[in-house]
Order: structure tokens, then sequence, then C-alpha cells
């Protein structure tokens, strides 16, 4: 991750909704991850943050720090 390789602070990539890309952002050297579906104001067909949480943080462990941003509803209200 090129972003990693330049900034030696620490590293939150926010906006992840699938395990897997969870799971992959901290192979390359994010230090947290922030579930959020950035308030489903993006794209309405987002599913809402706190159905992604659980298994996000089965695809990362409990040794990284996971952020839950809002994001109750999905897109759709």
């Amino acid at each position: 991750m090129e972003i990693r390789a330049r900034w030696q602070r620490k590293l939150i990539v926010k906006g992840i909704l699938r395990p897997d890309d969870a799971a992959r952002a901290v192979n390359l050297g994010a230090d947290a991850i922030a579930v959020s579906n950035h308030g489903g104001r993006q794209f309405d067909a987002a599913p809402a943050a706190i159905d992604a949480l659980i298994e996000i943080r089965r695809a990362i462990g409990r040794a990284v720090p996971l952020v839950f941003d809002g994001g109750i509803r999905s897109g759709r209200t």
C-alpha cells in the first residue's frame, strides 16, 4: 500500500463494509478499520454498517481496533 509506505503514523481505513475488504486493508498495513456506509448518503443500496460489524470483527480478529461510524440504517430509509 503506497499510502502506508508514506504515512508512518496510525492509519485508519474508513468506509469498509465487507469482511474481505477489512482483512485486505489490515494485511496491507491498516492499523484500524472504521466500519461506515457514510450515513447511506453515497449509495442508496449500501448495507447498514451495523449489519457488517460482526463479520468484519471475525475477519480481522480482536487485535485490530474497530471503529463503528453510525450507519444504523441503509441509504434506503
